[in-house]
């Protein structure tokens, strides 16, 4: 049980560090509160996967020591998502704020990417419709 509850403190963790919105109270109804979550987990997922083949060394996203761990002897080790310095740059007020065309693009492309057949996880349309995790 310990393990299991740290194993889902330290995911959560990592992903409020990672999405400021998740570090305080959504004001939304439930329904939006539910769609902000599954794409910060979505997002996040996405970016996991798309590191898993660099070097651990060179992962920006979750770089190694980056999440916590267990030793041989089942002490938890505490990692670098706890500390403060280790979180993604905030993006408040750069210039007027407005996306340029070249954003737009890539989030176009992010985005069809997202439902291709190439670029689709097979569960994630459940996971969205159902609020579920995979297994």
């Amino acid at each position: 049980m310990f393990r299991a509850r740290r194993t889902i403190e330290n995911t959560f963790g990592i992903l409020a560090q990672r999405w400021r919105i998740l570090r305080k109270t959504i004001i939304g109804n439930v329904d939006t509160c539910e769609s902000i979550v599954k794409a910060t987990i979505v997002l996040h997922n996405f970016l996991q996967k798309k590191e898993e083949d660099i070097p651990e060394e060179q992962r920006r996203y979750s770089p190694m020591g980056y999440a916590d761990s267990f030793d041989e002897n089942g002490r938890l080790i505490l990692r670098m998502w706890r500390e403060e310095e280790y979180m993604l740059r905030s993006a408040t007020r750069l210039g007027s704020n407005n996306a340029t065309r070249s954003a737009q693009g890539a989030r176009d492309k992010l985005a069809s990417y997202l439902v291709s057949d190439v670029g689709s996880e097979p569960w994630q349309y459940d996971i969205i419709m159902t609020g579920s995790l995979p297994n």
